[in-house]
């Protein structure tokens, strides 16, 4: 299929189709650069908006969490029927001796753990420098140090 237009046909004065082509490309240019600023400033405003929502939002939540933990109430670990402040369950759930989630026996096997890792990798430390100062002062074979050295299963 195949469309011809003649501009010939079209009734316009004398240099009228160029000035409406013109202002045609014109308007239309106009109108995408609008179409495209419109759209950054609406972009960039809701950018604005929920940056500062974000603020208030996280700045009201942490206030009110902080007076829920103040002055809100839960039940007690002794006396269900007994509502207490979220500070004395707190307390209460520190100075308990007992149950599945006893605070002292979970920091005390954390701080055992914690201690037996760092012991470990101090003495994988120190018997790294040790070979490697052997080494240096030629008390071992060259192949004997480099085996040392790779200790399988040891983090470098």
């Amino acid at each position: 299929m195949r469309i011809e237009i003649n501009v010939e046909d079209f009734w316009f004065e004398d240099g009228d189709l160029e000035s409406r082509l013109k202002d045609y490309v014109v308007r239309k240019a106009v109108d995408e650069i609008f179409k495209r600023i419109e759209d950054k400033i609406k972009n960039r405003v809701f950018e604005d908006i929920q940056c500062l929502v974000n603020n208030i939002l996280t700045k009201e939540v942490n206030e009110k969490v902080k007076e829920f933990i103040k002055e809100g109430k839960t039940r007690s670990r002794k006396n269900i029927a007994t509502p207490i402040s979220i500070e004395e369950r707190i307390r209460e759930d520190f100075e308990t001796d007992g149950g599945w989630n006893s605070t002292k026996e979970t920091v005390t096997n954390l701080a055992k753990k914690f201690a037996n890792d760092m012991k470990n990798r101090y003495d994988l430390l120190f018997a790294s420098q040790l070979v490697a100062k052997m080494n240096e002062a030629g008390m071992l074979k060259p192949d004997v140090a480099k085996l040392l050295l790779d200790i399988p299963g040891a983090k470098t």
